[in-house]
């Protein structure tokens, strides 16, 4: 059985007074006596009337039913709403995801553009210091290397 924790105000009241009622006890009790007979000598009377348990079981059983199916129905309408919220979300989560998708490589071409872009500013400056820098190194060992300096 469901615990309260599980069920609403309105169906646990309901439970309770199910469980404390004289049908249930009566029901209960005769349950008891099928279940565990006298151990030794004659079993005992039955504390209920065929008819009456029979009443009484019916009884108790259309509430047990009509309970369970008050919880079905409130399991369906949770989980009907919870179908609905995820369906929601899922649907928000792919509504922001799809332009992401789509901006991606229009963001992808302009950054691989500033980056050659910024390679070929880069390596202009880096060929003129090099040619000059090659050109200076060159003139350098020329009068480095031009022979002994005499005195």
């Amino acid at each position: 059985m469901a615990t309260s924790e599980h069920i609403d105000n309105a169906s646990a009241a309901r439970l309770r007074a199910l469980t404390s009622s004289r049908a249930w006890q009566q029901a209960s009790a005769m349950e008891e006596a099928v279940i565990r007979p006298a151990k030794s000598g004659p079993a005992p009377a039955p504390p209920v009337s065929i008819a009456d348990w029979r009443s009484v079981a019916d009884q108790v059983n259309s509430e047990v039913v009509a309970l369970w199916g008050d919880q079905n129905q409130q399991a369906a309408d949770t989980a009907a709403g919870r179908s609905r919220d995820s369906l929601l979300t899922g649907a928000a989560v792919s509504g922001a995801t799809a332009p992401a998708f789509l901006l991606s490589p229009w963001l992808a071409n302009r950054l691989i553009g500033r980056l050659r872009r910024l390679r070929s500013e880069t390596l202009a400056p880096a060929e003129v210091r090099l040619c000059t820098a090659g050109r200076t190194s060159r003139w350098q060992a020329r009068v480095r290397w031009a022979g002994p300096v005499s005195a």
